[in-house]
């Protein structure tokens, strides 16, 4: 049943183009740091998984799929030292003959905040290091006006040495969805919708970090029958 192209392209179609209609009409006023507009990207995602027409989700080929958003509520002082990611995403697969729970991290930025500013690059850098000691399912989602949403691997952003970060191979959003859902994307570790999950992942060489993220977005797939 998770073979059919069908399921994962409606699915993988639903959460790209919630995600992608958050910053093709994002204003920064409302908007103005990372953190608020992922937030915000987050619960377009949830709202695209819910149907006014059942209670069991967004129903498709007899798989009810939802999607919630939850927050860590650590707070702007805490929020400001953090070092990690702006999202950790989870996917929790329930359905006849597959089960699985795995997850990803992501650090946002605005297109305009890289390119030729050194300092912002630099930091990025260190916030694709500090996720990458976490997991190597860690990627860099950059908020384009004109491209909309691309996923980046933080790995390769730590290779990158231009700052250019379009130099690097990308994904869309729905390409990144499509992938995750197909289970090409994911790691075992991060299998439950809280940030405490974190704590279970050696953090090699490293003393103390910050814990990533202040939004969790948790989607969850389960058989109607």
């Amino acid at each position: 049943m998770l073979r059919s192209y069908r399921m994962v392209k409606v699915i993988a179609s639903q959460m790209a183009g919630a995600a992608d209609g958050v910053i093709a009409d994002y204003d920064d006023r409302e908007f103005p740091d990372e953190p608020t507009l992922t937030a915000e990207i987050a619960r377009a995602v949830r709202n695209s998984l819910r149907s006014d027409e059942s209670e069991d989700g967004f129903v498709f080929n007899g798989v009810s799929w939802r999607a919630h958003v939850l927050r860590t509520g650590r707070g702007r002082a805490a929020e400001e030292k953090r070092h990690g990611a702006d999202l950790m995403g989870v996917l929790d697969i329930a359905v006849p003959d597959y089960r699985v729970k795995k997850g990803f991290l992501v650090q946002a930025k605005k297109e305009r905040s890289l390119g030729s500013n050194k300092n912002e690059w630099e930091r990025l850098r260190n916030q694709c290091e500090t996720m990458l000691r976490r997991t190597p399912e860690s990627f860099v989602f950059v908020y384009s006006p004109s491209r909309r949403i691309r996923a980046f691997s933080a790995c390769a952003v730590l290779g990158l040495e231009t700052r250019n970060i379009f130099d690097l191979y990308h994904k869309s959003m729905y390409t990144f969805f499509s992938t995750h859902l197909q289970s090409f994307i994911g790691d075992r570790n991060l299998d439950m919708p809280t940030i405490d999950v974190l704590d279970r992942i050696p953090r090699t060489a490293v003393a103390s970090l910050d814990m990533p993220g202040e939004t969790i977005m948790y989607v969850s797939a389960r058989h109607t029958d």
